[in-house]
């Protein structure tokens, strides 16, 4: 896939693999996700080493940027995962709330690509 899926000013370290999240405000599992997966301390240890992009697809930024994703399997069921490597290429997808040991397993296919 192009580097353009997500443009280089919202990446923050070039040397990081990225992780997208599609999220809303209303939707219950993204919650799930953000408020205890992502803030397990064993989580949040292997996040450090990833630029994590939240994407809200009822704003703006999110809107756009589901529309680039539809081609790497994106079709508007949140949360929905993308990991990029340094260069901009999908590594792996992940639809839905997963428990803390399944979404560490996901984190881990970056290292993979290395």
């Amino acid at each position: 896939m192009n580097k353009t899926l997500i443009p280089q000013k919202y990446i923050q370290d070039k040397e990081k693999p990225t992780l997208v999240m599609f999220t809303a405000s209303w939707c219950g599992p993204c919650k799930y996700m953000k408020e205890s997966v992502m803030k397990d301390s064993s989580v949040k240890k292997v996040l450090d080493g990833f630029n994590v992009l939240l994407l809200d697809v009822d704003q703006n930024d999110g809107k756009l940027f589901a529309e680039r994703f539809i081609p790497v399997g994106f079709k508007g069921s949140i949360p929905y995962f993308v990991i990029l490597d340094k260069t901009g290429k999908v590594v792996d997808t992940l639809l839905g709330s997963v428990k803390r040991k399944e979404f560490l397993a996901f984190l881990s296919k970056a290292e993979d690509e290395e």
